[in-house]
């Protein structure tokens, strides 16, 4: 386990590239890794309202700590809430290696979805016009 480790303003830059791509959302929460009920008494432990505040703030993951030369990179990082971010640290190693694999499994995942590839140019003008789409359970009358 890291100590001592000194946030940096590569973090900040790093996180806002990543909310662009990927929004601003917790990845362990979009993966249903821990519950709202887990996460809500988690957050009760904290006394004070800046405490609590605090730990619902998104931070930077290192997937591979820095302590053991991870990157600050998207590669190497997640979103992840304050919360959630100092649970997964308080979590064994072995537990800690799966979610830090599911992590990188999302932001495939989630690349895959969004990629955009243009096939062939389109010479032929065309027009849309209004559509509605219905759900498949609607069309089978």
């Amino acid at each position: 386990m890291c100590k001592g480790v000194i946030k940096t303003s590569k973090n900040h830059t790093i996180k806002n590239k990543m909310y662009a791509k990927y929004g601003k959302v917790c990845f362990i929460e979009e993966l249903g890794i821990r519950t709202k009920q887990e996460i809500k008494a988690d957050i009760k432990r904290y006394k004070s309202k800046k405490q609590r505040k605090r730990m619902d703030e998104l931070t930077y993951h290192h997937i591979v700590e820095r302590c053991n030369d991870g990157a600050t990179t998207e590669e190497n990082g997640a979103i992840l809430r304050a919360i959630n971010h100092a649970w997964l640290h308080r979590l064994p190693q072995p537990q800690k290696a799966v979610i830090n694999r599911l992590l990188q499994e999302y932001k495939r995942a989630y690349s895959q979805e969004c990629q955009v590839e243009i096939v062939e140019e389109l010479k032929t003008e065309f027009s849309i016009a209004a559509t509605t789409f219905k759900p498949k359970e609607l069309l089978r009358e």
